[in-house]
């Protein structure tokens, strides 16, 4: 679903209950409001994340605020053990509910119950819209090539990153 570099993909998944579309991001990902957005416009309804450091109460409540402003479903696997990533693997409704959260500290594999129906029924009332209506963004994920951050390193090449 996902390639190195600028882009960002949904895929629609067969699932025993029906398709579902979903997104996927990795732990910086959840960090910043402009991916689970920019998913959420591409049709995502549920996001799922890969993560890798401990996540502390301030670190759950970001998460749950993606799924509620995006009006989207939330669910990340968190590495375990006590310096790894300390588990509290979580997942939220698009409404911000918790559907589960994984113990501190040790290896669990926490089962989230999420009603594709009540999701899709909540994502068409004018609240749920309202929160994910498509505003200008900036594209964030395809390179702009804007000659104030253009730099050519010592050896004469670019040192943009592209």
């Amino acid at each position: 679903m996902t390639a190195p570099g600028n882009r960002l993909f949904v895929a629609v998944l067969d699932t025993a209950v029906g398709n579902v579309t979903v997104g996927s991001m990795i732990c910086a990902d959840r960090e910043y409001p402009e991916t689970p957005r920019i998913l959420a416009e591409m049709g995502a309804e549920v996001l799922l994340v890969s993560n890798a450091c401990t996540l502390t109460d301030w670190h759950l409540a970001m998460f749950r605020t993606r799924a509620y402003a995006n009006s989207v479903a939330v669910a990340m696997a968190n590495y375990g053990g006590v310096v790894a990533g300390d588990g509290r693997s979580p997942a939220y409704d698009a409404q911000g509910r918790q559907l589960a959260l994984g113990p501190p500290g040790t290896e669990a594999i926490p089962i989230a119950h999420l009603d594709l129906d009540a999701l899709r029924v909540y994502r068409a009332t004018p609240e749920a819209r309202a929160r994910r209506r498509s505003r200008p963004v900036v594209a964030l994920c395809n390179p702009v090539k804007n000659p104030a951050f253009l730099h050519v390193n010592p050896l004469g090449r670019p040192s943009h990153g592209m």
